[in-house]
Parts: C-alpha cells; sequence; structure tokens
C-alpha cells in the first residue's frame, strides 16, 4: 500500500526561523515563547542585552525581538550593536511604555517594526513572520549577489578552460579523422563534394582539392551503385539516416574499390543542407567473400560428384548435410536425411559397432569399416564407411565427415567367387583322374590327389616345382 502524500510531505524537514526573545521580565519571555513555539518557531530567550549579544556571537538568529526598556543596556542600544556584529538580523522593539521618543529612536536605529505592551499572539506572529520573509529575501539577496560576484571572477577562467577544451576536442577529432583508416566527407543536397578527408589518397587516387565534384562521377556503372543512389536521395528528402549501402568506385587514376557508406543527413529548418558520410574500404573484404564462395561451389561439386555417400555430422552423430549420393544410396531425400541420427540408419549390430567407434574420431582418430545400413525400402546392404574429423583453424574439431561406398555387389561377387572355387575343389578333389594345374612359368600350383597317387608325390612336393622335374631322362 502506499504511503499517504500528507505523511510524505511531513516527513520533508526545512530548518524552522529562528528567534532570540530578549527582556528582563522572565512572565513575558514565556508567554512570546510559547507563541512562537505554537506557530513553529524555533525560540530562545535572554533576560538582558549581556546575555543577548554572547548568544548572537554564538550562533545565527533570524529574528530578534528585545524590550527597549532593560537595566545597563537599552533595547535601542542592543539593536545598534546586532547591526554592527549582525546586520542582517531582523530585530523588532517593544516597550510598555511607548513615547514619540521611542519611536524615533526606533525608526533611526533601522529596526523592523516597533510594538506596543501588551503584545496580542496574532500581532507578534504576524510581525515575526513578516520580519522572517525579509530575512529570507534579504539572504537569497546576499547569495545570489556572492554567486555571481564568483561567477564573474571565474568567468574568464571558465571560458578560457572551455576553450582549451574546445580546441583539445578539434585536436582530437582532426586527428582521428586524419588517421582513420576510412574516408569522410560530406556534400550538398545536389551531391557538390564540400569536405574530404586526406583519406581520398587512399580511396580516390587523388588530392581533397581536385575531388570538389559531384560524388556520383566517381562511380562506376555496377549496378549496385543504383541502391546506394536512390538511399542518399532518400536521406536528403526525408531528412532521415537511411541504412549503410555498397558502392563501387574508381580512382582518379582508374583503381576500383569497393567501399561501405554510412552517412547521415544535416537538418536545418526541416531541410536536409547536407549530408556527411564514412566510407570504409572494403574490397579485401569482398574479394575473400568471392573467393570462399568459389571455394564452397567447388567443395558443393566436388561434394556431390563423387560416387561415395558424404555425409557431415555433428559431433552428437546427426546429420546435418549430405551429397546426392547419399540421398541415392539411402533412397531418402535430403531434407528426410538432415538431423537424422545415423545411428538410425544401420542394422542393430552395425550401430552398436559404429556408437563404439565414433568416440575415437572425436578423439581426432581416423576410422573405417564394413557396416550394414537399412534402405527407405528397407532393404540391408553393405557398405564401407571411413569417418574422418573436420577441424577449424584454430584445430578444434568442429564435425565428423563419414564416406560409404556401397560394397554390396563386391561382396556378392566374392561370396559367388568363394562358391565357385568350392565347387571346384570339389570336383577335382572327387575324379579318378590325374589334375594338374600349372601358371605360366610352368610351376605347380595345384595338383589332386588322384594325380599325387599315380606319381607317388605328396602335394606338397608337388607345388612349385614344373612338370618335367617328375620326368625321368629316358622319357
Amino acid at each position: 500500500m502506499a504511503p499517504r502524500r500528507d505523511k510524505i510531505i511531513s516527513n520533508i524537514t526545512t530548518p524552522r526561523p529562528k528567534i532570540l526573545l530578549v527582556d528582563d521580565e522572565r512572565s513575558i519571555r514565556v508567554t512570546l515563547g510559547e507563541f512562537l513555539r505554537n506557530a513553529d518557531y524555533e525560540d530562545e530567550t535572554a533576560e538582558d542585552a549581556e546575555q543577548a549579544l554572547d548568544m548572537l556571537s554564538a550562533g545565527d538568529f533570524d529574528v530578534v525581538v528585545t524590550d527597549i526598556i532593560m537595566p545597563r543596556i537599552t533595547g535601542v542600544k542592543l539593536l545598534e550593536a546586532i547591526r554592527e556584529s549582525a546586520p542582517h538580523v531582523q530585530v523588532i522593539l517593544m516597550t510598555g511604555e511607548p513615547t514619540v521618543e521611542t519611536a524615533s529612536k526606533a525608526v533611526r536605529a533601522n529596526a523592523f517594526d516597533y510594538l506596543t505592551k501588551p503584545i496580542s499572539r496574532g500581532k507578534l506572529i504576524k510581525t515575526v513572520a513578516n520580519a522572517v520573509k525579509v530575512k529570507t529575501l534579504d539572504d537569497e539577496r546576499r547569495r545570489l549577489t556572492k554567486e555571481n560576484l564568483r561567477y564573474q571572477e571565474n568567468l574568464e577562467q571558465l571560458v578560457e578552460q572551455r576553450t582549451k577544451a574546445l580546441r583539445e576536442s578539434e585536436e582530437n577529432l582532426r586527428n582521428i579523422v586524419e588517421n582513420s583508416t576510412n574516408l569522410f566527407f560530406s556534400h550538398t543536397s545536389d551531391h557538390e563534394l564540400t569536405y574530404l578527408s586526406p583519406q581520398s589518397r587512399e580511396f580516390l587516387q587523388c588530392e581533397s582539392e581536385e575531388a570538389m565534384i559531384k560524388w556520383q562521377e566517381f562511380a562506376t556503372d555496377n549496378p549496385i551503385n543504383d541502391e546506394g543512389f536512390a538511399l542518399t536521395q532518400k536521406a536528403i528528402e526525408t531528412g532521415k539516416r537511411q541504412p549503410p549501402y555498397e558502392l563501387e568506385l574508381m580512382g582518379k587514376k582508374g583503381k576500383i574499390i569497393r567501399v561501405e557508406v554510412h552517412e547521415s543527413p544535416v537538418v536545418q529548418n526541416n531541410k536536409t543542407i547536407n549530408i556527411v558520410c564514412s566510407l570504409t574500404n572494403i574490397t579485401e573484404r569482398k574479394q575473400a567473400e568471392e573467393a570462399l564462395r568459389e571455394n564452397e561451389e567447388r567443395y558443393r561439386l566436388l561434394f556431390n560428384s563423387t560416387p561415395d555417400g558424404v555425409m557431415l555430422m555433428d559431433m552428437e552423430g546427426n546429420i546435418v548435410d549430405c551429397s546426392q549420393s547419399t540421398q541415392q544410396l539411402y533412397g531418402y531425400s535430403k531434407e528426410e536425411l538432415i538431423g537424422k541420427h545415423i545411428g538410425d540408419l544401420m542394422t542393430p549390430a552395425s550401430s552398436t559397432v559404429f556408437q563404439k567407434q565414433f568416440p575415437k574420431i572425436l578423439q581426432l582418430e581416423h576410422g573405417s569399416g564394413e557396416v550394414q545400413i537399412i534402405r527407405c525400402d528397407g532393404n540391408v546392404i553393405d557398405v564401407w564407411r571411413k569417418g574422418v574429423p573436420m577441424l577449424d583453424a584454430k584445430g578444434d574439431l568442429t564435425s565428423v565427415l563419414t564416406y560409404d561406398r556401397d560394397i554390396t555387389e563386391r561382396k556378392q561377387a566374392k561370396r559367388a567367387l568363394r562358391e565357385s572355387e568350392e565347387k571346384y575343389r570339389k570336383l577335382i578333389e572327387t575324379t579318378s583322374e590325374g589334375v594338374w594345374l600349372i601358371d605360366s612359368e610352368k610351376k605347380t600350383v595345384d595338383v589332386n590327389q588322384s594325380l599325387c597317387n599315380m606319381l607317388g608325390y605328396s602335394r606338397n612336393e608337388m607345388i612349385g616345382k614344373t612338370p618335367m622335374e617328375f620326368v625321368d631322362a629316358e622319357n
């Protein structure tokens, strides 16, 4: 719950006006003091002029209310002493025996007011309030006078300091502009150049003074410049800053560069009078971007032209890119493969083996081996897979590249060859005729048991020898 407004105001304390009551009669001091306290004044009392002067020298008072007729020193004499020691304190004289003479003395002594006893509460409070107002205004006048005097005394120094600061600021700005790698310039709403920083030598191959022409004359006929022309014209017409844009410029000696332009309109009386601009040479960046684009195109061409299925995975094994060959191998589209975990595309047995090998690749080891994958149509095929860790320029692992080669036909051919060899082996081992197999150098590579029995040699004794070594000299 928010605090009440009157409670908030009551918590803000301001100094209460301080009043000094001087009278040799205690009853009057008590009565008048109660009047003042009830009116929210801070009061102190003195029974004679000597005590009052001591209290004035020890503390600040706004108003002194003093009786005129007192022993030893009268109220008028006290007033005169106050005018010498504390001239800004307002003094109110009071008396129970008013005469023309006492009134005249009060006026001559420059008393604020003159009260006759008995003094009513209303009269006292009204007179004191007026005296406090005069004292407050006088204090404010003196404060302003003193402040004005101090300001006048320091004005010259202040002007000198600010002039020095302005010179330093201008020097810093000039150093920034002249030593920046950017070119700074300004032109009118008619596109006439009005200022060029010294970088014009590098950007435009000329001195600033030679370039005070329409800035579009440095632009080539590259279509990208049309957007820049349109944005500058829009800034002139609207007085609003436009987004950065690119230009292609040609220097005085024919050098072509690409720049990025940041410009801001200068508006006076709702009219654009100037455009201030900053040019950044981005030629090398654009060349690097073009080289990167060409490299990416070559990479994509190689990526998609290799007969092996190529996949790029994150370090969790999720597919982030794949080649056209991969799509053909698995029977899925690229969109269907992206985001799948590679383990979901393998038979359970192959997936288990791959999950054991994958951490080794993350440890920057190459890995390869045969796995079985499940195509989109449910068919299982055999592939030879190689995993390669991909590193960034700092040598940190960023992804994993895999190559999948379909070896289903090769494995089927091996299987057929093995079965054929087994059939051949059974045939030559079961025939009663001798079978002798020799190579192009006429050396024995194989024989069956029937031939060994005919010649009386073991198979091991015959392997590697020529048939002539088993013929006697007469034959």
